[in-house]
């Protein structure tokens, strides 16, 4: 009898994007659509990784693309603020499942995130760039730590929705310091998933 034995490599998995509605309400809610200034619908452009992740979903060119260096689209994500009175709060329509990744995977639970944001916040008034500018202002901003800024906020619905903001460093020809914004949506414990 011969026995043979065979070595299982893995490797990490990025997460499918998904076209996901998520809607939360309550008082609890109201700091973070402050956050964002929000009183009219807000865009956000999604991150390099994000935006590809979307189009392998929609597979939406004219022609196929290989990966994210032949004119994949740029993508973005909406949040509305449906009853200020309330607080209704809808933030659509892409969002990374995160229960598809792996190791790491977290069933029920989405993200997505910014672009990197470098160079001068003050001279962009794009909302992420915005939204960074503000929070650079906070006492809960930790400039010199890897998680710059962390926040979250439990809805009526039980979702989790939190907004961290990490340290990115560019290492191209020059060696550029910014920021990545990730919203996370924690839907396991809710009522509506």
């Amino acid at each position: 009898m011969i026995t043979i034995f065979s070595e299982v490599s893995s490797g990490a998995r990025f997460p499918n994007a998904v076209e996901k509605k998520i809607i939360v309400s309550g008082e609890k809610i109201r700091p973070f659509a402050e956050l964002f200034e929000l009183q009219s619908p807000v865009s956000l452009r999604l991150g390099r990784n994000d935006a590809w992740a979307v189009y392998l979903l929609k597979q939406d060119t004219k022609e196929k693309l290989l990966n994210d260096n032949h004119g994949s689209p740029a993508r973005y994500n909406r949040l509305i603020l449906l009853n200020k009175n309330g607080i209704i709060m809808e933030i659509s329509p892409y969002w990374l499942d995160l229960g598809t990744s792996f190791p790491y995977h977290k069933p029920g639970h989405y993200e997505f995130s910014s672009p990197v944001i470098q160079g001068d916040l003050d001279q962009q008034d794009d909302p992420w760039n915005k939204l960074v500018r503000n929070l650079k202002n906070r006492p809960e901003w930790k400039s010199e730590d890897n998680v710059q800024f962390h926040q979250c906020h439990v809805s009526s619905e039980q979702i989790v929705l939190c907004v961290e903001v990490f340290r990115a460093r560019n290492y191209g020809s020059a060696r550029i310091d910014g920021h990545v914004v990730t919203i996370t949506a924690d839907l396991s414990k809710s009522k509506k998933q």
